[in-house]
């Protein structure tokens, strides 16, 4: 198992006049390999829930295991878990911070303690695996790339250290539709060559359709839905109430129904097309 979590509470601001319970009993197992995605609303608990995977937010209460490392134990192994989990914030082009596109990327192996010779191998395979050329970046100051380039330059930083596990929080914030795309495609390609289980959280449904194996929901600091997206859509009149949308191949396959032509689930653009050619082809 990747990811063990059972009864995870957190309160923020504990045993002051101005509480708060950000999670409540969050219990759930995530299996290596899978693509989750972690949706709700706005306060929902999304955010404090990844915090706890990789020890930003420290233990307090419940139980959970990251790929073997308990974090229930008195004194966890912090640099291992780090090692294993890659951190991907929003906006992740404002965690830039030195002077070259390597020295940025360079970071964490270093902070790992690895050999120099192992660092340059792993640097160069990052910034080559985001799709930018080592001989043309390396040198480049982080600062005057573009947008997109900073972005894939931050990526490059946390797959560097290998990890097994990648949490991106709202990754593709911000960006144009052919940008959103090309992260998403990325961090596909990622999940094949680098780790193999990623988490991200994503209030774009589209997205969240297309690539999520399994969908996390949380409403209020309990998580409420953990299962396929085909199942989580089908589910429409809860998530309205929640304040989360379908996605738009979902609503156009449900006015299809209402007159009469019926797709089945889909939960992308080509799945539609597919069961729509299919079907007028049936049809002749």
């Amino acid at each position: 198992m990747a990811i063990i979590v059972k009864d995870l509470c957190y309160t923020y601001n504990e045993k002051t006049p101005f509480a708060t319970k950000a999670l409540k009993n969050v219990t759930v197992t995530i299996d290596e390999g899978e693509f989750v995605c972690v949706v709700g609303h706005t306060g929902s608990g999304k955010s404090t829930f990844i915090q706890h995977l990789n020890g930003l937010i420290r233990l307090q209460s419940g139980q959970l295991a990251v790929d073997g490392i308990d974090l229930c134990v008195k004194k966890p192994d912090f640099m291992a878990l780090r090692g294993k989990i890659g951190m991907v914030f929003q906006y992740p082009e404002y965690q830039l911070f030195a002077d070259t596109v390597f020295e940025d990327v360079a970071f964490g192996p270093r902070n790992m303690g690895l050999k120099d010779a192992e660092v340059k191998s792993r640097v160069f395979h990052a910034i080559e695996r985001v799709g930018l050329n080592y001989g043309l970046y390396a040198e480049k100051s982080p600062f005057e790339l573009s947008g997109g380039e900073k972005r894939r330059v931050a990526i490059a930083g946390v797959i560097a250290m290998e990890p097994r596990i990648l949490v991106l929080d709202e990754p593709t914030a911000g960006l144009d539709p052919l940008g959103k795309n090309e992260i998403l495609n990325l961090i596909e390609d990622i999940r094949k060559t680098v780790a193999p289980t990623v988490l991200m959280v994503n209030h774009d449904m589209n997205e969240v359709a297309e690539h999520a194996t399994k969908v996390m929901v949380f409403c209020d600091g309990e998580m409420t839905e953990y299962l396929p997206p085909k199942d989580l859509f089908r589910k429409a009149d809860y998530l309205t109430s929640i304040g989360l949308d379908l996605p738009t191949i979902t609503k156009f396959a449900s006015k299809l129904k209402e007159s009469g032509v019926d797709i089945g689930d889909c939960l992308t653009v080509e799945q539609a097309y597919d069961r729509i050619i299919r079907l007028h082809l049936k049809d002749r």
